[in-house]
């Protein structure tokens, strides 16, 4: 049983029923009633608690500032592309093998990048017919030095959607990303 918040109840005109703790700070030490209420008192084993919830705290506060810094960094606000890796995962079509490729030149990858970021919406709620569509995926990795800007993956056949980090879905058809795209990874647009 705690002993740290008992106080003596006893009437305080009774002169003969005092502590017989030597320290009122002593642990386990029996506080004399005064009449007046008294509020408990804090252990030392709460003070190393608050310093935990205090850090914990900070840490959690910390970590919610590093993920809005990646999200606003993964949408390209903050930080613009010097380096693309492009890997093409092949579908059915066995004509279109695996390819990957890198690109280092700071201003093609830009281009790509920006050409990418004014891609027109998927419309909500849109219903599409799109043609055929083998599987042949392309996928993009945008990169400042070591950090990712932005992960992107594009269906090469069908609707030819794009998607920014997942989420964000543009539409390729009808715009000039193939052609950027393939000068970019400087191949042929037929061979993209």
């Amino acid at each position: 049983m705690d002993t740290d918040h008992i106080t003596d109840t006893s009437d305080t005109s009774d002169t003969s029923n005092t502590s017989s703790a030597t320290s009122e700070n002593a642990p386990g030490a029996l506080a004399k009633h005064t009449g007046a209420s008294q509020a408990p008192r804090r252990t030392t084993s709460e003070k190393p608690q608050r310093a935990i919830f205090v850090a914990v705290a900070l840490l959690v506060a910390c970590l919610l500032g590093l993920m809005t810094f990646q999200v606003i960094g993964a949408s390209g606000a903050t930080q613009q592309p010097n380096m693309l890796q492009a890997v093409r995962t092949p579908g059915l079509n066995p004509r279109r093998g695996p390819m990957m490729r890198i690109v280092v030149d700071a201003q093609s990858v830009q281009r790509l990048y920006t050409t990418i970021l004014k891609l027109p919406h998927i419309p909500r709620n849109a219903i599409f017919s799109c043609p055929t569509d083998d599987g042949t995926m392309w996928t993009l990795t945008f990169w400042h030095g070591t950090t990712t800007v932005a992960h992107v993956t594009v269906d090469d056949m069908g609707c030819q959607f794009l998607f920014i980090n997942g989420q964000d879905g543009r539409m390729t058809a009808l715009s000039n990303f193939w052609q950027v795209f393939a000068a970019t990874i400087a191949l042929p647009q037929s061979q993209v």
